[in-house]
């Protein structure tokens, strides 16, 4: 049942961030030449060569829901623009200083939760090592070393045998070591966020007149995981319909508690100018955090007829 609002709080600036989970989600393959499988673990306190060993492909998360302040340069000859919202991640492969031989690790599967927009994988590991002071796992040591253990210094990414693919949010990944060993680091996009809305807030079912003048209002809800007040109500759009401006104010929503649960949600104004199907039965509202973090939610809708 829907609740009645009991409090109304003016929103024109984000208030309070958005959490971020962001992670590597998985990885998969045979194990290495030397028998040991692939893992995720967690960030070292040290990522220089001789202190990040191992003897199968590991890789761990760097840096999260951080906005780029320059443009970084990766693989292809393309660069990620400063302003753009990324996580990133590090995987490498790196035997022990003093271990004789070829340590090799194929066709390793890591999946992201989400996108993959960029991988630094230059033999020297310049694109690493140019993009550490933002993209490094906070805590980690990337810089401080004697020289040819901190990037960049020559073979710290990948050469020769070694090689890579994307598709989506994965990259399978070949890499074959003596020493040093590989360093790739793999930057993804910010998933969307999923969040509840409440599409007329109050009434149920949410019936629309696709004639009748006027505004739909649709509200964000606050819960345990969102904080709605991080989302920027003038990117807000219903079915693609942006939110109404409050006259000339600026002001594109108001924080009002519509559940009664205690916290704050996001109320914005819909024009009723959507093209809607006959048979529609849900509508779904996009929009972005004022960090750049898309979200997106669906509730019911029903259709009537005009009178």
């Amino acid at each position: 049942m829907k609740k009645a609002l009991i409090a109304t709080t003016i929103l024109t600036s984000g208030l309070l961030p958005v959490m971020v989970n962001a992670a590597i989600v998985s990885v998969s393959g045979p194990p290495s030449n030397a028998g040991i499988l692939p893992a995720i673990i967690p960030a070292p306190a040290n990522a220089l060569n001789s202190t990040a060993s191992n003897f199968g492909m590991e890789g761990f998360d760097e840096a999260q829901g951080v906005v780029t302040t320059v443009a970084h340069i990766i693989d292809g000859g393309g660069t990620i623009p400063a302003g753009t919202t990324v996580n990133s991640h590090m995987i490498f492969l790196n035997q022990p200083d003093g271990t004789g031989g070829t340590l090799s690790h194929r066709d390793v599967v890591w999946t992201f939760d989400g996108p993959i927009i960029g991988v630094m994988s230059d033999g020297g590991g310049n694109r690493e090592a140019n993009s550490t002071f933002e993209l490094g796992a906070p805590g980690t040591n990337y810089t401080v070393g004697p020289s040819g253990q901190v990037a960049p210094y020559g073979a710290r990414g990948m050469e020769g045998g070694d090689s890579y693919t994307v598709a989506g949010n994965q990259i399978t990944v070949n890499m074959i070591v003596s020493q040093p060993g590989d360093w790739i680091r793999v930057v993804t996009a910010i998933p969307t966020i999923a969040v509840d809305i409440d599409i007329k807030p109050g009434s149920y079912p949410n019936s629309i007149n696709p004639e009748a003048r006027g505004v739909i209002p649709v509200a964000i809800l606050t819960t345990a995981d969102f904080d709605a007040s991080s989302v920027n109500p003038a990117t807000v759009a219903l079915e693609d319909v942006l939110a109404k401006e409050k006259g000339k104010s600026g002001k594109y929503g108001s924080l009002e508690d519509v559940d009664g649960d205690g916290d704050l949600d996001l109320v914005v104004q819909i024009p009723n100018t959507i093209d809607w199907p006959d048979d529609a039965t849900e509508a779904t509202l996009t929009g972005e955090t004022w960090d750049g973090i898309a979200i997106e939610g669906t509730d019911s809708v029903r259709i009537v007829p005009p009178e």
